[in-house]
């Protein structure tokens, strides 16, 4: 992809649209939406300096970036974005006196957001320099419109602290099996991270914003909800990068531990279970309880095979 003549990298508005006009007619009209990025940060500067920066390297200049401070030190919020719009990123700060949650960060940061499309990366993760540009992509190969979403696959990047910086360890795909999208498989489990959909605003009217209760799984309940109402494409490359740390460290750089997530998904389920039989419909909570139960058939019929193979074998 070429720069569009002499706009600036990351400019947004009316001057990056004149800017880039003549070279955007010969794309589809999906190059000229604006892609307003909701970062949720809290006392993690050193995390949140480097989010910005992967959003600046990426190969596509009509972008906002709204940074959401849950709660943490001002000046440090303040000091890095100003660093962030002095290199030419365009970024409104939202400041929370105290800490609201995650999901009431995100809803902040949606309503700021000026952009046609939404994404979310939160302050500990990155993308891929050619992330946005795929997306668009595949967004301009479906022509444009507001009735779906796309993701990516995911790259899990664990990292370790050394002499006070944080440097990579090694490098897993988090979900190279993703090709497709299904509500039916949502309900198990959450296909991907949070920072690889991208989604038109206009579906929040339909589908709500992040519950604001929930401490954690906030994406994949969202994700679910959006799959009931819309389709979700998939760009079949590891472009969103999921930091991970290792477990135990504690403090601000941590991540969620697995028992809170575990408990949180069964509390999930059972939230759409309850609006369902409240309805009186069929619903992702109904369609958890038939997936759950497939789930044991099949492991039972698992356990009866290796019984019996185990059987066999000692004759």
């Amino acid at each position: 992809m070429q720069p569009c003549g002499k706009v600036k990298k990351n400019m947004i508005g009316r001057e990056a649209i004149d800017g880039c006009r003549g070279y955007a007619r010969s794309l589809s009209v999906g190059f000229m939406a604006v892609v307003s990025i909701v970062v949720r940060t809290k006392d993690r500067a050193v995390f949140l300096r480097r989010a910005l920066a992967s959003i600046a390297l990426q190969n596509d200049p009509l972008v906002e970036v709204v940074v959401v401070n849950d709660g943490g030190s001002v000046a440090e919020v303040e000091a890095v974005v100003a660093g962030a719009r002095e290199a030419g990123l365009a970024v409104n700060l939202v400041n929370h006196a105290i800490s609201l949650g995650r999901g009431a960060a995100w809803n902040a940061g949606w309503r700021m957001a000026k952009g046609e499309w939404l994404a979310a990366l939160d302050d500990d993760d990155t993308w891929a320099p050619d992330f946005l540009s795929s997306v668009r992509a595949e967004i301009d190969a479906r022509g444009g419109g507001s009735g779906f979403g796309v993701a990516t696959q995911s790259m899990e990047i664990r990292e370790r602290a050394v002499n006070g910086r944080w440097e990579e360890v090694e490098r897993i795909p988090f979900n190279p099996m993703l090709q497709t999208v299904r509500v039916r498989d949502l309900v198990l489990f959450n296909r991907f991270t949070n920072n690889a959909f991208v989604f038109h605003r206009a579906a929040l009217a339909e589908v709500g914003g992040v519950k604001e209760h929930m401490d954690v799984l906030e994406d994949w309940d969202f994700n679910a909800r959006f799959a009931v109402h819309f389709p979700i494409h998939v760009v079949a490359r590891p472009l969103a990068h999921y930091h991970k740390r290792p477990p135990g460290g504690g403090g601000p750089w941590a991540n969620s531990d697995l028992a809170r997530h575990l408990a949180a998904a069964d509390e999930m389920r059972e939230a759409w279970l309850r609006e369902d039989l409240k309805a009186g419909r069929w619903g992702l909570g109904s369609f958890a309880i038939l997936t759950e139960i497939e789930t044991n058939r099949g492991l039972r019929l698992f356990n009866r095979l290796a019984a019996w193979w185990h059987r066999v074998k000692r004759g």
